[in-house]
């Protein structure tokens, strides 16, 4: 799906809706790998315990308007169809209008569970979402602080 911003945007203004954008992201408790010590001429070598790893992910929206209100969901399991499915849910419920949600394009974002959740699920109407295309990293980072650049610029 190509994404039109200013289309967007219009769309939004007539049903009276927010836009928000939303990645997600896995955070780890693991510290960064420290220097070393050994012997001139040795190499250092250090045995790092994972053991202490603590994985998190966090998916997250930010509405593009001067309010700039964010709703996230810290999860434990991989990003599937039923965790997207959790957070627009409780994203839907939660927001006092319709949502038009951008988020990257992933499988999960476009799989059928999620289309047929849209369609079919209490307050579904309230939810709406849209895919990025696939971008360039560069670009991406652009695309957490300023969107409509990123998207318009297609």
């Amino acid at each position: 799906m190509q994404l039109d911003y200013p289309a967007i945007a219009m769309r939004a203004k007539a049903e009276v809706a927010e836009i928000c954008c939303g990645d997600e992201i896995a955070l780890s408790s693991v510290e960064h790998y420290p220097r070393g010590y050994a012997p001139r001429g040795k190499t250092p070598v250090q045995v790092l315990s994972r053991a202490k790893c603590e994985p998190i992910n966090l998916i997250s929206a930010i509405t593009l308007t001067h309010l700039g209100l964010m709703r996230f969901m810290l999860y434990r399991e991989t990003m599937a169809a039923e965790v997207l499915i959790r957070f627009m849910r409780r994203f839907i419920e939660d927001a006092q209008r319709k949502v038009l949600l951008i988020l990257c394009n992933l499988r999960v974002h476009q799989s059928r569970a999620v289309k047929m959740w849209l369609v079919g699920a209490p307050r579904a109407d309230r939810g709406v979402l849209f895919a990025q295309p696939l971008l360039r990293a560069e670009r991406r980072r652009i695309s957490a602080v300023a969107p409509e650049e990123v998207i318009s610029h297609q």
